[in-house]
């Protein structure tokens, strides 16, 4: 039969399709849903009209086969039975065929059925269980005897195999074989089967467990256990132990050598090989791997191996590249972060550590270490190898200023400070020349004539600009020379080399014994930049290490010496010594300051060390000259007309007393005394006499006094004159005199005309000083380029003597009286003295050199000027062709030499013959060329060959 499914409400119908009428649908209905309840008979009745309409006949379609199943769809029965839905079986060809392992033995049905477990089906679409067949594993699990000496195993889902046990064959095991029947026994030999086994008895001469060996007669006698066996081609020999090896197995064998283990491994030997004990950290048979070598470290991380005895696998660590951090090693680490730098250290950092940039006076790797600066350099020898070298500064400078301390007594080497040299010029910067200090700039110089030889320390500060050229010399504090033109618009070129000590004819080298630095140094320091004037007087007295250079600093020079150049420790910033005693005063040392003070009628020799003397950062008293208290001297007291004097001393407490002539009297006190203000008291006294009386003046003239005495306050027909007194008249224009024109008031108090230098006083003592000589109330000054002996000087301001001596500086000669002597009244006599600079003779004629043609416009040479020489044409000069004069008036040797210049061997061809072997300039030489021709070529001034030659030459 053939069905449709009908849902009314929550029930299902079944109706017939074929014959089928609505009561054998109710009896299918009971049949598929018996505790079902029926729908009426009018439903049943309405559904089988409207199965039965369609043009009065019914549309038969096929219900699906076996072996394939249908599918649910779901109708609306009638919009007059909105609550009856109708529930179909899809119908050919909308059926699915039933999957392997399913079957489906009717029509129609919604699903198939599934075979048994462990059973399925070869092909879809299957009709019946009968078509199930059990899978391989259901077949190894049911019979277990299935393989009788053997294991069931399956190899996929219908097949399976037997793993037959020993001695056993077949599809299913069923076979026993005996392990003689494949005749194994080789040579004759007889198989003996032993159940699990076999053994085989071999004929005799033969053996082995197969008798595959034959027996011979071995002769070698073989040690150690070894067995003698035949071999291949019939020869006997020993098989050895282990262990064992040689011919006759005599030798131990030694699995070790030399390098068999390594990284420093200890090799042992074991039983039939070799052992390696490794050293710390490495592993594996021969030691020759580390840990990391198998790459166990994942991302950015490094592996680092942990260097243990008996290390293994695991014997590392993961860290992070330096200079980052975080579980990945992601995070850069910024090491400034702890402010690691010390002593105002600026902190930078890069991808490792931090660098600390630290201040002059620091070094370390936190700046926490402090430079000595307390040191001096000591240049002891005329030697070349003796010097400080810093390397150059990057940039290039427009202003220097260069400072230091030096002492030196050295007057035969020019004696260099320091040089600073390019690859391109060599007197780029340098100060040279301590008998009159020569600066050069970019070759440039100036003669500064700054003396620094004189055995004391002295500060020297050089400053230039290339704006205007502008150059200042600073000694001890104060401006010696300065001027404008030196090198303007030039600079000073970075990445050279800076010499101290030695002066530099190429970069770094060629320097000259005689421009050798022989004294002390110390406290050098440079700046790319004009110091002031202020900024000098702080390195000139600064104690407290607060101001170096910014291009080189005195702590670091330190770390640059070379040669045998001394560091001592310094004598600067320290206490002086006492001063020496000051007689007819004292001294006051306060803070070492030493303040001077005089006794009462005493005072200092000059009023600089009025407000104190300071002790100087070389740690000497400032100034040359010791301060020493004199007399106060009140000077010659002055003329008294018509008296004479009695005493000639005019220093503190001194009396002059004053005695009138005859037919004068005294008016006023007779004596007076020097004071220790400097000052007579009381006044002088007059003596008066005889006088003229007042004078009237003639009409239309004017008159002239002459007098001894002053009559600047003169009153017409009022004042008195004294006696020689002279008037001289003068008649106005379109006037004449009428008598005499000069009177002269006599000693009988009256006026006589008498001629122009009428007479003169009688008895009239003069107490000026006389002689026709010069003289002064102040010690003279010494003259240019000369100096009081302080010796001397310090003698006569304590009363040993009554002289001072002057003397010339080096390189100048002294003319005239270098004494000068205080005489009885107080007056010093003025030396008729100079100091004139040593001349030098002509420069000498130097061999090959010639002068260049600046020197050979002067005809006068002095002390300190310096001279060039060239070579001549052909030569080239080696060193430096300067010469100067000396202070003993010759001039200095020459260091440089004028040699032949070199052509060079000529540049010919192998085959030709060189005939000369000198190729100096003026050389000649002849070329035999291969064309057969003979040619004369002369080396020439310029280094070049010249001549004709062919071109086989």
């Amino acid at each position: 039969m053939e069905y449709t499914f009908i849902k009314y409400a929550d029930m299902h119908l079944m109706y017939g399709l074929a014959s089928c009428n609505a009561l054998e649908a109710r009896r299918l209905y009971h049949e598929r849903f018996p505790n079902s309840t029926l729908p009426n008979q009018k439903t049943f009745q309405r559904v089988d009209q409207r199965l039965r309409e369609n043009g009065g006949q019914f549309i038969l379609m096929k219900q699906c086969p076996p072996g394939t199943h249908a599918k649910r769809k779901y109708l609306k029965f009638s919009k007059h039975l909105p609550n009856i839905t109708v529930e179909t079986a899809t119908l050919k060809p909308y059926c699915r065929s039933c999957a392997i392992g399913f079957y489906q033995p009717d029509y129609g049905q919604l699903k198939c059925l599934p075979c048994p477990p462990g059973f399925t089906t070869t092909n879809v679409r299957s009709t019946s269980i009968n078509q199930c067949i059990p899978l391989a594993e259901e077949i190894c699990k049911l019979n277990r005897n299935i393989c009788n000496n053997g294991t069931c195993v399956t190899s996929n889902d219908f097949h399976y195999t037997c793993n037959c046990f020993k001695n056993y064959v077949g599809a299913n095991c069923e076979k026993f074989v005996n392990d003689c029947a494949s005749h194994p026994c080789l040579n004759g030999g007889i198989c003996n089967y032993l159940g699990s086994t076999y053994e085989c008895k071999c004929k005799e001469g033969f053996t082995g467990k197969l008798c595959e060996e034959a027996i011979g007669i071995c002769n070698l006698k073989c040690l150690n256990n070894g067995t003698c066996i035949e071999n291949d081609v019939n020869e006997f020999m020993c098989l050895c132990p282990s262990g064992y090896g040689g011919e006759y197995c005599e030798t131990i064998i030694k699995y070790c050598d030399e390098h068999i283990c390594e990284n420093n491994a200890t090799c042992v030997e074991e039983k039939n090989t070799f052992k390696c004990q490794c050293s710390s950290g490495y592993i594996g048979r021969r030691c020759n791997i580390l840990p990391c070598d198998y790459k166990p470290c994942q991302g950015d991380t490094i592996c680092i191996n942990i260097m243990q005895d008996h290390a293994t696998k695991q014997s590392y660590r993961c860290i992070c590249p330096e200079g980052y951090t975080g579980k990945d090693c992601t995070k850069k680490i910024n090491y400034c972060d702890s402010s690691p730098c010390l002593n105002g250290g600026v902190c930078s950092t890069n991808e490792t550590a931090y660098i600390c940039n630290c201040p002059n006076l620091y070094y370390g790797q936190k700046c926490e270490y402090k430079r000595n600066t307390k040191y001096l350099l000591h240049f002891t020898r005329y030697d070349t190898n003796d010097y400080i070298k810093l390397t150059g500064f990057e940039q290039n400078l427009s202003e220097i200023t260069a400072c230091l301390w030096i002492q030196t007594l050295d007057n035969f080497n020019y004696g260099t400070l320091l040089s600073y040299a390019t690859r391109i010029s060599d007197n780029v910067f340098t100060l040279t020349d301590y008998t009159g200090l020569v600066i050069y700039i970019n070759n440039n110089y100036i003669v500064t004539d700054v003396l620094l030889n004189d055995g004391y320390w002295h500060h020297v500060c050089t400053t230039w600009q290339s704006n205007n050229g502008l150059y200042e010399v600073y000694v001890d504090g104060e401006i010696i020379k300065n001027g404008t033109g030196l090198s303007t618009n030039s600079i000073i070129q970075g990445g050279g080399s800076m010499i101290i000590g030695q002066e530099q004819d190429t970069l770094g080298g060629k320097f000259s014994q005689s421009e050798s630095f022989v004294g002390k140094m110390a406290y050098i320091d440079i700046w790319s930049r004009t110091l002031t004037n202020e900024e000098i007087l702080i390195h000139f007295n600064d104690c407290n290490e607060t101001f170096f250079g910014n291009v080189y600093a005195w702590p670091e020079i330190q770390d640059y010496v070379n040669g045998g150049v001394h560091v001592m420790n310094s004598s600067f910033c320290n206490k002086c010594d006492q001063p020496k005693p000051l007689f007819n005063g004292v001294i006051d040392n306060v803070n070492n300051v030493a303040y001077y003070s005089c006794y009462t009628g005493y005072q200092l020799n000059s009023n600089k060390y009025s407000n104190g003397r300071k002790c100087t950062k070389a740690s000497k008293w400032e100034g040359f000259y010791e301060p020493f208290c004199k007399k106060i001297y009140c000077g010659y007291p002055g003329y008294v007309k018509n008296a004479y004097q009695e005493g000639n001393d005019y220093f503190y407490g001194d009396e002059i007393k004053y005695h009138c002539y005859d037919g004068y009297q005294i008016i006023g006190n007779s004596t007076i005394v020097c004071q220790d203000n400097g000052q007579w008291l009381p006044h002088k006294p007059q003596c008066l006499g005889t006088q003229c009386t007042a004078f009237k003046y003639p009409v239309n003239s004017e008159i002239r006094i002459l007098a001894e005495q002053s009559y600047e306050d003169f009153i017409e027909n009022h004042t008195k004159f004294d006696v020689g007194t002279q008037i001289e008249i003068t008649c106005h224009e379109n006037a004449s005199i009428n008598g005499e024109n000069l009177i002269t008031c006599l000693e009988n108090a009256r006026r006589e005309g008498a001629r122009r230098g009428g007479a003169g006083r009688k008895g009239v003592r003069d107490t000026a000083p006389r002689g026709g000589g010069v003289y002064a109330t102040t010690i003279p000054e010494a003259p240019n380029n000369g100096y009081i002996d302080v010796e001397s000087l310090y003698a006569a301001g304590n009363g040993t003597t009554n002289f001072i001596e002057f003397k010339c500086r080096t390189g100048y000669k002294l003319n005239g009286d270098n004494i000068t002597t205080c005489i009885i009244d107080g007056y010093w006599t003025e030396p008729n003295i100079s100091c004139d600079a040593i001349e030098c003779v002509k420069p000498p004629l130097l061999k090959n050199m010639v002068l260049k043609h600046e020197a050979l416009e002067k005809n006068t040479y002095y002390f300190g000027n310096m001279v060039s020489f060239n070579c001549e044409d052909g030569y080239s000069m080696f060193g430096n062709g300067v010469i100067r004069c000396l202070p003993n008036g010759r001039w200095s040797r020459m260091q440089a030499r004028c040699i032949k210049k070199s052509c060079k061997k000529p540049n010919v061809n192998d085959e030709t013959e060189i005939r000369g072997r000198s190729y100096l300039y003026g050389d000649k030489v002849n070329l035999i060329c291969p064309s057969g021709s003979s040619y004369e070529i002369i080396c020439n001034k310029s280094g070049k060959w010249e001549g004709k030659k062919d071109d086989s030459c």
